[in-house]
């Protein structure tokens, strides 16, 4: 080994740059696995102290200087640990790439999902706010056109009832004028009595122009009433072509979400192969892996056994040629070859023990890593199915909505106030009094 100090020197560095990465990648592993999973947080901490304590005793090494007191050891074993060290970094470092592009990937399709519903959400109030827009209108027609039959029919009654008294008031008019023309009476009981004709006409000219104003007034309002109508079928076909345009955007809505879920129910297969097909890659390379490391741990551990079985027959011949000797000499050599022989077997036993620690370690490490991207498989395909469920969903309560436009609009009712055109019938009857009056 004394020939080999500069390339060991650099093994022990390179070995110790390693094992450094390592430490710091598990340090980020312990703070998300904090996040899931207590238990491997605990392992990932007892790992993280073992490999600690690793790289203060190889730092150690690199300090000491090379003398005598180093036995001869296997250069091609510490590169083939070295290898082995490389190899788990890389396939830690795959790992970590591949967990985060799928938590990338589920956060777009989380993000996805969530503008879909809202979407959805958006369009489902925008409907009901219609509908009941619509009711409302048209339940202030229907109260509205309710409220002018109840009035007209009120003015035609109080028509009837003025009719009815005018054709009274002219019937004992004519009767009188009969009676006083047979009898021939006096002049001035003819002119007290049309004084007093004129007197019972004021309220029969009062009635004669009510019912001009009530006729005009219902011809307005059914002037009005023909309006609102036309208003209202007016309404009712800009409400059906625009029910006809909603179905229709909705249909073309309905359709494109459908393309939109075929095309994610798509990219999640082709997510879900691509994962089993990555993972099945690296288990397969992690088992090369495990397999090329048990088998460079045999080769060095027979190494080690030849080489201690070549120093025992080196010891034993060198016994040999002492016995020759010495009867005392032989005696020094033995103990001195015992000695030896039993050191470099605790240093083949050591080295085979770190060997088997460090295989053992990045067993549980990589079947951790196993069970980790296994849970969230199982993560991701149960939202993925929960996702096809809420889209299954979606299609059946869309597939089943049927718009429906209620009937019988119904007018807004009218207010109960006094019409000016009473008024200007009052005006105009007493004026007519006052000049028949004068006259």
């Amino acid at each position: 080994m004394l020939g080999y100090a500069d390339h060991h020197h650099a093994l022990l560095q390179a070995v110790a740059r390693e094992l450094n990465s390592v430490h710091a990648q598990m340090a980020e592993g312990i703070g998300d696995a904090n996040c899931e999973d207590r238990d491997n947080a605990a392992r990932l901490t007892v790992a993280r102290s073992q490999v600690a304590a690793a790289l203060k005793a190889v730092r150690c090494a690199v300090a000491k200087e090379v003398d005598a007191s180093w036995m001869e050891g296997d250069v091609g074993a510490d590169a083939g640990d070295l290898e082995t060290l490389q190899e788990a970094a890389t396939l830690r470092s795959s790992a970590l790439r591949a967990r985060d592009v799928a938590e990338a990937k589920l956060t777009a399709l989380r993000g996805d999902k969530e503008e879909l519903l809202l979407r959805l959400k958006d369009l489902a109030e925008q409907e009901v706010i219609a509908a009941e827009d619509q009711e409302a209108y048209f339940m202030e027609e229907s109260e509205r056109e309710e409220n002018l039959l109840s009035q007209c029919k009120e003015l035609e009654r109080d028509t009837q009832n003025l009719r009815n008294q005018v054709i009274s008031k002219g019937r004992r008019l004519d009767a009188r004028w009969s009676l006083n023309h047979a009898f021939a009476q006096q002049r001035r009981s003819a002119d007290r009595t049309k004084a007093k004709a004129i007197e019972d006409a004021e309220g029969a000219k009062m009635i004669l122009s009510l019912k001009k104003i009530t006729e005009t007034h219902l011809k307005m309002r059914e002037e009005e009433r023909a309006e609102v109508q036309i208003a209202n079928e007016a309404d009712k076909k800009k409400l059906k072509e625009r029910a006809e345009t909603l179905r229709i955007e909705f249909e073309q809505i309905c359709e494109g979400h459908q393309g939109q879920a075929s095309e994610l129910e798509a990219h999640i297969a082709d997510l879900e192969r691509n994962f089993e097909e990555g993972w099945n890659e690296g288990d397969c390379q992690l088992r090369q892996i495990l397999e090329e490391q048990n088998r460079r741990a045999q080769q060095a551990i027979e190494k080690l056994e030849q080489e201690l079985q070549a120093q025992s027959h080196i010891l034993q011949a060198n016994v040999d040629c002492l016995e020759e000797t010495g009867e005392g000499d032989h005696h020094d050599l033995i103990e001195v070859g015992r000695a030896a022989e039993e050191r470099m077997e605790a240093q083949l036993d050591a080295k085979r023990r770190d060997i088997e620690l460090n295989s053992e370690v990045e067993r549980l490490r990589c079947e951790q890593l196993r069970r980790k991207h296994l849970h969230k498989a199982e993560i991701l395909s149960e939202e993925a199915r929960l996702f096809q469920q809420g889209i299954g969903f979606l299609r059946e309560s869309y597939s089943g909505f049927q718009r429906t436009v209620k009937a019988s609009p119904r007018p807004p009712p009218v207010p109960n106030y006094a019409s000016p055109y009473t008024a200007h019938a009052r005006k105009l009857v007493r004026a007519g009094a006052e000049q028949s009056t004068l006259g």
